[in-house]
């Protein structure tokens, strides 16, 4: 789910991610909390993802401030990209 929302945000913004992949925060040390990568043409980015994140997903909920933070990483991968 979490995958899809974040290709759509990234085709609105022109970016076309080769990839994107969770890492469990309990190996991080949070329990709450997942790392999403985001990648493309060889440049990495990350963003927290938290867990009510996921569920107001799953549930159809908004999320504005899962949003936010996946705009500013993918903004922060087009800069990567254009530099």
């Amino acid at each position: 789910m979490i995958k899809k929302f974040v290709s759509g945000i990234s085709t609105t913004m022109g970016i076309n991610l080769s990839k994107v992949s969770l890492v469990d925060g309990q190996s991080l040390g949070c329990i709450d909390v997942q790392l999403l990568n985001m990648s493309s043409k060889g440049q990495v980015v990350s963003a927290l993802i938290f867990q009510a994140d996921i569920e107001n997903l799953k549930n159809g909920v908004g999320c504005d401030s899962l949003e936010v933070r996946l705009r500013a990483s993918l903004s922060r991968l087009q800069m990567l990209l254009d530099a």
